[in-house]
Parts: C-alpha cells; sequence; structure tokens
C-alpha cells in the first residue's frame, strides 16, 4: 500500500508515520499542495491523506487530483474542523477527525485502500467475461463502477456493491483439479444468473466472482437487506455449487463507495 501525507503539522505527520508503518504501507510526506500534486502526477498512490488547514478549502485540491491522475484515487480529509457531509460533498471519499486516534487511520486507510484495489481489479483487461443471461462482462461493469465514483466525486453520493466470490477456488483446483475448479465457478456463476432480480445489476469480474451494483439506494438499510438476502439465497442453494469434494466456502461481502468499507460479510458453507 502506498500512502501520500499531506499535512503541515509536523506531530501529526509523525505520529501518523508510525502508525502507517505499523500497517506496512510506504509513505510520502509533502508539506504542501503543489508539491503533493507533482509527486500524485508522476507515481499512483493508493490512499491520499490530506489536511486543508488553514483554508480548509478542498474541492480545488480534489478537482486538480483527478485531472491530473485521470481517475479517482481515494481521498481522506484530515480535519479539526470539518465534518463528513463537508468533506463528501467536495468529493472526498472519508474523513478522519484531530487529534487523530491510531484506530480510526489504520481502518479508513485500510478501507480507502480498498477502493484502489477494487480499482484495479475492475481495469484489469487480461481476462474479460462475456455479457450472458443477465451477467454482464467486467469491462462493462468496470464503467458502471467508475460512474459510482465519479458520482460519489461530483455529489457525494453513495452506492453500494455486493461481492460474491468461491473463496478457496484456487484449494479447490489445487486438491482436486482445474476441471472440479471450473465447475464450482459456473455453478456459482448459474445460481447467481438464475436467483438475482431481473432489477439486479450484475457483472462477471473473475473466474469465480461476481458482483451487483446498488445504486442509490431509497432507505439506510436496503443495502444491508440485499446483502443478507442474497447470502441466504446461496445458501438455500449452496449444494448446487460446492459439487466438488473439496467444498466451496463461497463469501458475500457489501462494499460501500466512496468510503470502501465492508459493513456486512457472510460466508456460506455446505452444511451449515
Amino acid at each position: 500500500m502506498k500512502v501520500i501525507v499531506i499535512d503541515r503539522d509536523r506531530d501529526a505527520c509523525e505520529q501518523l508515520e508510525g502508525i502507517l508503518k505499523e500497517m506496512d504501507a510506504e509513505v510520502v510526506f509533502e508539506p504542501t499542495k503543489n508539491t503533493a500534486m507533482e509527486s500524485i502526477k508522476k507515481s499512483p498512490y493508493d490512499v491520499i491523506l490530506f489536511d486543508p488547514a488553514p483554508q480548509n478549502e478542498i474541492r480545488s485540491f480534489i478537482m486538480g487530483v483527478r485531472r491530473s491522475t485521470n481517475s479517482f484515487p481515494p481521498i481522506v480529509v484530515m480535519t479539526h474542523s470539518l465534518e463528513l457531509k463537508d468533506v463528501t460533498a467536495a468529493g472526498a471519499n472519508e474523513i478522519i477527525k484531530k487529534p487523530i486516534d491510531k484506530a480510526e487511520v489504520t481502518k479508513k486507510t485500510r478501507n480507502a485502500a480498498r477502493i484502489s484495489t477494487v480499482s484495479r481489479v475492475m481495469a484489469d483487461e487480461t481476462e474479460d467475461f462475456p455479457s450472458k443471461e443477465g451477467l454482464i462482462a467486467k469491462s462493462a461493469f468496470n464503467q458502471l463502477f467508475i460512474t459510482c465514483l465519479d458520482r460519489a466525486d461530483r455529489h457525494g453520493e453513495r452506492s453500494y456493491l455486493i461481492f460474491v466470490a468461491v473463496d478457496n477456488l484456487d484449494e479447490i483446483a489445487r486438491i482436486d483439479g482445474a476441471e472440479q475448479a471450473d465447475k464450482v465457478a459456473n455453478n456459482l456463476r448459474k445460481t447467481i444468473s438464475r436467483t438475482r432480480r431481473t432489477s439486479d445489476i450484475a457483472g462477471h469480474i473473475k473466474k469465480a466472482e461476481f458482483c451487483l451494483l446498488l445504486l442509490r439506494p431509497t432507505r439506510e438499510d436496503e443495502p444491508f437487506l440485499a446483502a443478507n438476502r442474497f447470502a441466504e439465497t446461496l445458501k438455500e442453494n449452496i449444494d448446487l455449487i460446492a459439487t466438488s469434494p473439496t467444498k466451496a466456502v463461497v463469501k458475500v461481502w457489501l462494499l460501500a463507495i466512496p468510503s470502501g468499507e465492508i459493513p456486512v460479510e457472510h460466508v456460506v458453507k455446505a452444511g451449515e
């Protein structure tokens, strides 16, 4: 994980350095926005930690980052005075209140880095999957994912992704062979295709990993209920999925955009 910290506060930087190094992060410190922008242009960062004091002007810096990188690297604002609604309205992903708390820095930096990880997976063109049976190709789903990041940047809009994956596919391939692993992956694809609602936007993003997009939820609990409902559906169909001698372990998790938080996670196994 590569992190850039933009902060004039030396004490805060020293504290952050210790915290981030414990996370095995590669950290670069820049005291000013201008020098930081030059560094960001030259090399991509997984997370940008930014204290806008003393002016507390955020939007122009964020727009500069978006334009110079032509992407949406996650930006976490560190502040004494601003609130979450203020920073998300300006296009930032998350907020860390000062004086900084180690647990909060660790959690929110990891969450932000998760957005970068997912972005790389979605943009990886080495393997795509055809759109069929109600599931769209990864390349097409990536455009929707980018739209979510863009709407979070421009409108502070939240969205959610439900990920579904065979967590032990490599183990199945190693013990039972590639044919069995392929069959399990295909079983999961068929189950998602058959059980998804017609209104669901679902993408095939890895061999045995799929993603459903929840745009502009009308209620706070809607994404959580959707993830729980999907996990229950998989439990009901796990015997149709886990056909290899080494039983498949299916994970379902909910990803919040723009924060990168995983508020819900389920593990589905045969016989449970």
